[in-house]
């Protein structure tokens, strides 16, 4: 229960957050790494890297997590300072349905975003 308060939390923030941000931008121009979801923090992590650094139980509710910041212009394919993308790192954390998840979106980012 904990749980999920916390991810319903997450989520409240995150779409208070998008939600100050003008989606009027095309989408070429929103998936660069100027966007505000692409910033590094000072460990060098994009939002989707810190996704899979706090994620515990590798489950759906990362997923959507994801989900949302790509669908609001995080870049899958940005690495931190380690080299490693999100993908990379859920691997590396052995969260192979997050890390699936990932595989996924990096296609379809491909697919959107690299004709």
């Amino acid at each position: 229960m904990k749980n999920l308060r916390i991810l319903f939390v997450l989520i409240a923030s995150m779409i208070s957050v998008i939600s100050s941000f003008t989606m009027e931008e095309g989408p070429i121009e929103k998936h660069n790494s100027s966007h505000w979801a692409n910033k590094l923090n000072n460990d060098g992590d994009t939002p989707l890297h810190c996704i899979v650094n706090e994620t515990k139980i590798d489950d759906e509710s990362s997923q959507a997590l994801a989900w949302l910041s790509i669908n609001n212009g995080a870049n899958p394919f940005i690495k931190n300072k380690s080299e490693k993308t999100p993908q990379q790192k859920a691997i590396d954390r052995n969260l192979p349905k997050l890390a699936e998840f990932f595989e996924a979106a990096e296609q379809a980012y491909r697919e959107a975003f690299y004709k």
